[in-house]
């Protein structure tokens, strides 16, 4: 039974592990994805006023680019959540 219980362990362990994992690389993602789409709707709106070469059908990829960023901070939250339900 020692050697199945700790096999068990070893295993919670690692699935906790994998979990940390994801949540810190969409903690990055989707604060890399938000500031990209912002950073991009300042330079397409600056380019919208001062100049007549781009259409505003661009300002399409940074509000797609945007709520993608707010969707991966959702994703991410229900992880942490979820982890820190498991811990309990």
């Amino acid at each position: 039974m020692t050697k199945d219980n700790q096999h068990t362990q070893k295993g919670a362990a690692l699935v906790e592990q994998r979990h940390t994992s994801r949540i810190r690389f969409l903690a990055v993602a989707y604060r890399a994805v938000l500031w990209i789409g912002l950073f991009l709707l300042v330079i397409i709106l600056l380019l919208l006023l001062l100049t007549e070469w781009l259409s505003a059908l661009w300002l399409r990829v940074p509000v797609a680019l945007i709520f993608t960023g707010i969707f991966l901070a959702w994703v991410e939250y229900r992880l942490a959540l979820k982890q820190h339900q498991f811990h309990e």
